[in-house]
């Protein structure tokens, strides 16, 4: 019968800015945390909990479409404010310089396992979604 003997370990005391920065996510839903190659590399899910986490329309388009065949419709539109809301204006411009889209759907033409298809592509972070 064997014994093992328990080893004495010493603890490092560790910062917090040791951990590369980006190399690891938290689940909101079970607050593990999970290295993100390896949430990438399982469809952008869990792999302690199951839950999905959001897909922005570039990682959409990266999924989805065949490589470089993504052609964009309506381009550069600009919407209305027909509500007058405050602040709008400023709003939408910044989320269009912070997120690289125009609008909250983008729309075009592209190619699925060589299928022509016509894709829309929804994007909650552009003011939930919200379209001029």
């Amino acid at each position: 019968m064997l014994k093992f003997k328990k080893l004495n370990y010493i603890t490092v005391p560790r910062k917090e800015n040791d951990i590369p920065e980006g190399m690891w996510i938290k689940c909101d839903a079970c607050g593990e945390m999970l290295y993100k190659e390896d949430v990438i590399h399982n469809h952008l899910v869990c792999y302690k909990c199951g839950k999905y986490f959001r897909l922005y329309t570039k990682r959409r388009l990266h999924l989805v479409a065949d490589k470089h065949t993504f052609e964009p419709w309506d381009e550069g539109l600009e919407g209305k404010d027909p509500l007058q809301y405050p602040g709008y204006p400023e709003k939408i411009a910044a989320l269009k310089e912070r997120l690289k889209i125009d609008e909250a759907v983008t729309t075009g033409r592209c190619k699925i396992h060589g299928e022509d298809t016509v894709i829309a592509i929804c994007d909650s972070r552009f003011l939930m979604g919200s379209m001029g």
